[in-house]
């Protein structure tokens, strides 16, 4: 998620991506926040010290870089198995207009495994739905993609077919492979459209996933444990929404 490109501190550009991990560390050094972003990713590819990663990734966030406090979210969530801390950091980014934080927040509350009481419930997903609409607002494929597997799957709103289309199709055209195969799905087996063998093609072939059948077992079973667990428990009146 960092940039491909960045400048050093006499303003020369340079190139991330062709720098060796040496090199990124002694620009990071200098005060190069994409830099700082760049090594912390390389530390976590690497299986570095978390405590590190937080180092540099600190440093790049007090330069104002939102990616940096949106790693620090995943850093915690993943790393050091903070969830509550993990909610501040993607907050603080989502605040800022980041929508990837935002859909992380969104993420969150949807697949959280616990809720003490349905007014809890009730809280948790209303704040996942307006994170959800602010991330749509800012062009998020993914969340246009979550709100079209909303509403396919009937999960937290109404059962919707055609809306599912809808959302799937902005999410598609906006490069998201997993709603280019579910397009795939919905032209082949007539759900929400008519069968049609040429769109079916078309929405395939914008998707860049080599073999299409693993992830769509992977999607279609993943929310069918989603609906098993999840449908009736409280929905949200979504026929409001202007996405």
């Amino acid at each position: 998620m960092t940039n491909s490109g960045t400048t050093t501190n006499n303003s020369t550009p340079v190139s991330l991506a062709s720098m060796t991990p040496d090199q990124i560390r002694k620009l990071a050094e200098r005060g190069n926040a994409d830099a700082q972003v760049a090594y912390a990713d390389h530390l976590h590819r690497s299986w570095g010290s978390k405590d590190e990663q937080l180092k540099w990734l600190s440093k790049a966030y007090m330069q104002g870089s939102m990616i940096a406090a949106w790693k620090m979210g995943c850093l915690y969530e993943d790393g050091f198995q903070d969830e509550k801390t993990a909610l501040v950091w993607y907050e603080r980014a989502a605040e800022q207009h980041f929508s990837i934080a935002m859909m992380s927040i969104v993420q969150h509350y949807l697949a959280k495994k616990r809720y003490t009481s349905l007014e809890e419930l009730k809280v948790g997903y209303e704040t996942a739905y307006a994170w959800l609409i602010k991330a749509t607002q800012l062009g998020n494929a993914h969340a246009f993609r979550t709100f079209a597997d909303l509403c396919f799957f009937g999960v937290h709103v109404e059962q919707d077919y055609t809306q599912a289309i809808r959302y799937y199709e902005r999410a598609g055209e906006l490069g998201d492979d997993m709603a280019c195969i579910m397009l795939g799905y919905c032209y082949r087996w007539g759900k929400g459209v008519k069968r049609d063998k040429n769109k079916r093609k078309y929405w395939l072939g914008k998707c860049r996933k080599i073999n299409l059948r693993i992830p769509l077992k992977h999607h279609l079973s993943g929310w069918k444990k989603v609906v098993k667990r999840f449908r009736g428990a409280y929905q949200i009146d979504c026929s409001d929404c202007v996405l």
